[in-house]
């Protein structure tokens, strides 16, 4: 059994430390960090680092091209992570933020490498060829332009048809498709807010977040796991016939870009690796995730 996990929209994440406000005209930073990221990419990285050195049958699939795409990638390796690049002509998107030590943040965030239909036709080649029965594939992030918003669901069938677990970790419209076709996904990982959309898209009365999970399993016809992150509150995972929250610390946030990412992969190695129940996949995740934004 392997981990896939999948990303057609990553970026190279670019952040400013600034003594002073955004302003107008230059701005000088006193320090910057350059990282590798996108949903899928940072899934990846928190199952690396549960895995805490043991090896892990994991396979990280992202399209990356241009000058940018090979800058992407040989930063990864220097993680100690492999990748199985999606060879599109577009480059890979740079996103930038600027954190100054008053004032607010400010963040650009580039439009996603447009893909083309004979670059998803290599994406699918690359994941079915290597998708087997009992692996999971974790399809995740925004879909990039050139890419239908009904593409997650297209792909979740087809690896399902494989016999794979699918674990789904999108929002909006593509959420929605994929929630309301005829081959859902195993698991999906909304936070409350993206939840209580979910339901508002499919005409469900909207709750609580634990009223709006059993909902959405529901119209699922059970076949999907809600994973649900509830910021400070905690976490909570809902199947056919339970529900369990898993409560969390009160910490300071340091930091809460990529906590949710952090969740799901240490969710995905607890359940599928560890062996571990529902229960304590989800505690263990919620606590990975906390450790996180408190830096």
């Amino acid at each position: 059994m392997k981990i896939i996990t999948v990303t057609l929209a990553p970026a190279i994440d670019v952040t400013y430390a600034l003594e002073k406000p955004v302003s107008d005209g230059l701005n000088r930073a006193k320090a910057f960090v350059l990282m590798a990221g996108g949903k899928g990419i940072n899934v990846s990285r928190a199952i690396l680092h549960a895995a805490d050195g043991s090896a892990v049958p994991l396979m990280t699939v992202a399209a990356a091209g241009g000058a940018s795409g090979g800058m992407f990638c040989d930063m990864l390796a220097s993680e100690g992570m492999d990748i199985t690049r999606i060879p599109i002509a577009a480059p890979l998107r740079i996103n930038v933020s600027a954190i100054p030590d008053e004032g607010e943040d400010c963040e650009i965030n580039a439009p996603g490498a447009e893909m083309t239909a004979d670059d998803l036709l290599s994406a699918e080649a690359l994941i079915l060829d290597a998708a087997e029965a009992g692996d999971v594939v974790c399809i995740c992030g925004s879909c990039p332009k050139g890419v239908a918003k009904s593409y997650p669901a297209k792909l979740c069938a087809m690896v399902k048809e494989k016999g794979a677990v699918c674990v789904i970790d999108c929002d909006g419209e593509a959420l929605k498709l994929a929630a309301e076709s005829d081959c859902p996904p195993d698991y999906i990982k909304p936070n409350a807010g993206e939840l209580a959309k979910l339901c508002a898209d499919l005409g469900i009365p909207c709750g609580t977040p634990a009223e709006n999970a059993r909902a959405v399993c529901q119209k699922t016809g059970g076949v999907s796991t809600v994973i649900t992150t509830l910021g400070g509150d905690g976490s909570m995972i809902t199947w056919n016939g339970g529900q369990f929250t898993a409560r969390s610390r009160k910490v300071k946030p340091v930091r809460i870009k990529g906590a949710g990412d952090t969740f799901l992969g240490t969710f995905v190695h607890a359940k599928f690796i560890a062996g571990m129940t529902n229960e304590d996949a989800v505690q263990a995740a919620s606590d990975a995730a906390t450790a996180y934004v408190e830096g």
